[in-house]
């Protein structure tokens, strides 16, 4: 089974233009971390259309999706993405976690990710029972 995470930055951000959020340090800091626990990340950077993600699921069919949101500006536009994945027919075999400073349970419940992560560790431990490592 691939251990696989597409991660970018949503604010909304990722990808839709999971737009307006252009921070990245957290995201980079999750990738590091994932790619040390021997996940394969899939960076698709920060400032992304909801198009890119789509695109990136169907061509890697990861069993996560990472969105890093920063800004409370964005909560709209990762909610916007995560139900563009829905539309195109793509949430079914994929989880999607949420995780940057503001977002608590409440947010992710809003943007309906399926997990929220407050750190870097705890979106490994998040992945390793979704892929059932």
């Amino acid at each position: 089974m691939s251990k696989r995470l597409i991660e970018s930055m949503a604010d909304l951000d990722e990808d839709i233009v999971l737009y307006d959020d252009i921070h990245d340090i957290g995201k980079n800091i999750v990738t590091t971390v994932m790619s040390s626990n021997g996940f394969e990340v899939i960076d698709l950077g920060v400032d992304v259309p909801t198009g890119k993600f789509i695109e990136a699921i169907k061509q890697y069919k990861p069993k996560v999706v990472g969105i890093s949101c920063l800004l409370t500006t964005c909560f709209d536009n990762v909610k916007a993405c995560i139900h563009a994945i829905e539309d195109a027919g793509l949430r079914n075999d994929t989880k999607i976690l949420v995780g940057g400073d503001p977002v608590d349970d409440a947010a992710g419940k809003y943007m309906r990710a399926d997990i929220v992560a407050k750190n870097a560790q705890n979106t490994v431990d998040y992945c390793k029972k979704f892929v059932e490592v």
